[in-house]
């Protein structure tokens, strides 16, 4: 009887030992980032930004994409004016004032409603030559520029990929002009025979970031706010 009873305990140990040393993958549902990700490899890049500290005061919103060869900015001619980022019933005629405060949730005193809080850049490849950058707003709508690209490397590969810029503070005074999104081409490295984008995963403001000095032709992406004259 003790010797059943000793292979029965251990049968249960080295039963318990295996049991420990295994190992299992749970299945879990797609997260955020696995959305990101999949956006990503369809060559679609979407970036948010919040501009709630610029409703201190009434600016004139406006959207820009300047390019750059070789390092060398060309001249600025893409500028897309979205309004202003405050806005009055008063745009409105007097009898449909308080349908529109109504709408914007205003008191009956109260006539300036928000119309651009937060801004969204949502860049997607639609052709080997050419990408979409498309700028929103949920309340004041959307606008899209095209982006001409180029191929490089010997086997003129076409390979654009993009980066934020890192968000600083500045002063409260007139103007502001902002980067915020960076795409741009891969560049072809001969000593791998292989076309990368690889550096830091955000861009400084000033421009010093180490990957810019190896991008052929990029693209910055940004925002002007434009103090409102009032009237």
């Amino acid at each position: 009887m003790k010797k059943i009873l000793i292979a029965v305990v251990t049968l249960l140990a080295v039963c318990n030992a295996r049991a420990q040393d295994s190992l299992k993958i749970n299945s879990e549902k797609p997260q955020m980032e696995d959305v990101l990700t999949l956006l990503d490899a369809m060559d679609i890049y979407i970036y948010r930004f919040n501009a709630e500290e610029f409703l201190k005061h009434k600016y004139d919103v406006s959207f820009f994409a300047d390019e750059y060869v070789d390092g060398v900015k060309k001249e600025r001619n893409s500028i897309l004016h979205m309004g202003a980022n405050i806005q009055s019933v008063k745009i409105y005629p007097q009898e449909q004032w308080d349908a529109a405060r109504k709408q914007h949730g205003l008191k009956p005193d109260e006539d300036d409603f928000v119309r651009i809080k937060t801004i969204s850049i949502i860049v997607r490849k639609i052709s080997d030559t050419t990408a979409m950058a498309t700028f929103v707003s949920p309340e004041a709508g959307r606008m899209g520029i095209p982006l001409k690209q180029y191929p490089t490397g010997p086997d003129s590969v076409y390979f654009y990929s993009s980066r934020p810029f890192s968000m600083e503070a500045m002063p409260d005074t007139g103007a502001v002009e902002i980067p915020l999104v960076l795409y741009g081409s891969g560049w072809y490295d001969d000593r791998y025979n292989i076309v990368r984008f690889c550096g830091e995963s955000r861009i400084d403001p000033q421009l010093k970031a180490g990957i810019l000095k190896n991008l052929p032709h990029y693209y910055i992406l940004g925002v002007i706010f434009t103090p409102k004259e009032e009237r």
